[in-house]
């Protein structure tokens, strides 16, 4: 049970209550690869060319030569590459075509609310439709 608060005034009397929010965790950042920096990486590409893997070795020097090449690579694209936490309310399945979706409905929205007309009132509907 809370704290006892100050009456209000009214029959209702106020609890105090507290949420846990050890599981609410922020989104990891990732990088950004739209705003990579190519110009500053391409001409440290030829550099990564790898040697031909070693002949006839066992899994583990394999991996270990795949992942040092691997890593080189990796480096050098996000070390120019900003990166950018999502927001905890961020939608990941949002797209560009929705948001386009969403403002067509809505301009048809405020056409037939203003006309009522019956053609806007069609074209409303077929906008609505698409977008949900």
């Amino acid at each position: 049970m809370g704290h006892p608060l100050a009456s209000s005034g009214s029959d209702h009397v106020p609890e105090l209550i507290t949420l846990d929010s050890h599981g609410f965790r922020l989104p990891d950042p990732f990088p950004n690869l739209t705003k990579t920096e190519w110009s500053a990486i391409l001409p440290s590409c030829p550099a990564l060319v790898a040697p031909p893997p070693p002949s006839s070795c066992p899994n583990s020097t394999f991996k270990e030569w795949f992942d040092t090449h691997t890593n080189k690579a990796r480096a050098l694209i996000t070390s120019n590459t900003p990166v950018t936490r999502p927001c905890p309310r961020s939608k990941p399945w949002w797209s560009p075509l929705l948001s386009q979706l969403r403002m067509a409905f809505h301009l048809a929205s405020q056409t037939f609310t203003s006309s009522r007309d019956p053609d806007n009132q069609s074209a409303l509907q077929s906008a609505r439709r698409s977008y949900l």
